[in-house]
């Protein structure tokens, strides 16, 4: 609940009408007064007795009106009022107090939802609270850092007071010299009985430190911690009246039980991935090896035509040589054609030899080729039966295990997310929830989950939607929360998460019938 002034109702006339005594007194204008006096009190009295030895008339001694005084005044006046009448002085005291509140631009539809959130804003500041914070969640933090301030001063003025009480017993048996020392010895005695009683919360907060905003920030940290006092002591929506809480152990074991659920997912990807990967990295060496057996094959063709050549060529050199036989037989001289038939022969059987040598190198080639395409040719065969009886069985079994996890996980997520609809359409019935927003909240884990749930009930309880919105989201931010700009005004409010995250909740009021649709929410 954030109406702070429908909690007021809460108050007894008491704690109500002391609270609007406190922000009528405490004010910087009536602290200075008291300063002011006292230093007046003291010159007059100066003046008078500096009179009285020229035996002139003495002037009047201003009364010194304390700050303790001036609020028992007001607590007469706020005591005169009926509860309605308190009620509604408190209010105009805030408005008055609150410096987030423009007086001069105030309308009348600013709802009681809107300004307490002013309010809670204003006091927060003392605290440094995060902006992100629900109302309720600030309520809560303002309250118990408040407490602790007063009792840590208490603690501090207490200690004080002792001390000086030891000084004080120490003096009392000094003299007193003249009238004016004697009026200083009343008003010490004065203070020192006023001091023997237990420390009041006021004094404790004109401890708090001066400056208007200081001072109106603590009236406001006390005036909403007697708000969450009211509530039972938290205004934070407890997780038990969360749409998704579940007992501690319940929560655990099912919680474990799908952590358990995706583990085992990820070990059965784990491992049909690294199956997958033998499988391709046996077709990658079936590929390579194809492609030796094509390489040599076609370098085979290219050594065979080589062959042929040579030998056509050697055909050619050793008709040659018969031709050559042949018509040098016929030469009349025989010693010449001798002579003739030693050189050519030895030339052209040269050329011969020659292309019989590369025939031979030739034909190593064609070999060690042939040794090439039938290595490649019984790798192709081993690693086409490691895949038939080896990988492709592993691969069936491994990827049956994940189909099966698979829809484990697809069951239970579709269970979860059919749950929390039921129990969301349930708890929020004048919410829409946008099937994009519903695909965006299994990214989050229960415990954020419960987080985002307690903002949309503190949206869901208020009466002003638009309080709670940070305001319409902007054109440029359409790409930022990744939502197509439809020409639809967005309302946007961030919120913090347990552990510190911060996500954004877009939503949609739809007020021609008083529904809200909730678009998205997503970490920023």
């Amino acid at each position: 609940m954030i109406n702070l002034f429908d909690v007021m109702k809460k108050l007894s006339e008491e704690e109500l009408k002391e609270q609007g005594a406190l922000l009528e007194t405490l004010t910087m204008t009536n602290l200075s007064k008291q300063t002011s006096q006292k230093v007046a009190h003291k010159l007059v009295k100066a003046t008078n007795l500096f009179a009285g030895l020229m035996k002139k008339e003495p002037f009047q001694t201003p009364e010194v009106l304390t700050i303790e005084e001036r609020l028992e005044q007001n607590k007469q006046k706020w005591q005169a009022y009926a509860r309605e009448e308190a009620e509604r002085s408190l209010k105009e005291l805030l408005k008055v107090r609150c410096s987030k509140l423009d007086l001069s631009r105030v309308e009348e539809a600013l709802s009681e939802e809107a300004f307490s959130i002013l309010i809670l804003e204003e006091a927060g500041e003392r605290y440094d609270l995060k902006e992100e914070l629900l109302p309720s969640q600030k309520a809560d933090f303002i309250a118990k850092f408040y407490q602790r301030e007063i009792k840590e001063i208490r603690k501090e003025l207490e200690k004080q007071k002792s001390e000086d009480k030891e000084d004080k017993e120490k003096d009392k048996e000094k003299d007193v010299e003249d009238t004016n020392s004697n009026e200083e010895v009343q008003e010490e005695a004065k203070e020192g009985q006023q001091g023997e009683e237990e420390i009041s919360e006021i004094k404790c907060l004109m401890q708090l430190g001066l400056g208007r905003n200081k001072l109106i920030r603590a009236l406001f940290a006390r005036w909403i911690t007697l708000c969450v006092q009211a509530c039972g002591g938290q205004m934070t929506v407890k997780e038990e009246a969360l749409p998704s809480f579940q007992p501690p152990r319940e929560r655990i074991q099912r919680e474990h039980d799908y952590q358990e659920l995706l583990r085992q997912h990820q070990r059965n990807e784990a491992e049909y991935e690294k199956v997958l990967h033998s499988l391709l990295e046996a077709d990658q060496n079936l590929s390579m090896k194809n492609k030796v057996i094509d390489h040599e094959e076609k370098k085979q063709l290219e050594i065979q035509a080589h062959i042929e050549k040579l030998i056509e060529e050697r055909k050619a050199l050793n008709e040659r040589i018969e031709a050559t036989r042949q018509d040098l037989s016929h030469r009349a001289n025989k010693e010449e054609a001798n002579e003739l038939e030693q050189i050519e022969m030895q030339r052209l059987t040269k050329e011969v030899k020659m292309k019989e040598k590369q025939m031979n190198t030739y034909e190593s080639m064609l070999a060690i080729s042939a040794e090439e395409v039938e290595g490649a040719t019984r790798s192709i065969e081993l690693i086409n039966m490691n895949k038939e009886e080896c990988i492709a069985p592993l691969l069936k079994k491994v990827a049956d295990r994940r189909a099966i996890t698979s829809k484990q996980l697809e069951e239970e997520e579709e269970k979860r997310q059919k749950d929390l609809v039921e129990k969301w359409q349930l708890a929020y019935k004048d919410f829409i929830f946008d099937e994009e927003c519903l695909k965006s909240i299994q990214d989050f884990a229960p415990y954020e989950l419960l987080d985002i749930e307690r903002a949309l009930l503190e949206l869901h309880t208020v009466q002003d939607k638009k309080a709670l919105s940070w305001g319409e989201i902007e054109r440029k931010e359409y790409e930022l929360f990744e939502i197509e700009p439809d020409g639809q005004s967005l309302e946007h409010m961030y919120l913090s998460l347990y552990g510190g995250e911060i996500i954004v909740l877009i939503y949609k009021v739809q007020e021609e019938i008083n529904k809200v649709k909730i678009i998205k929410v997503l970490k920023v």
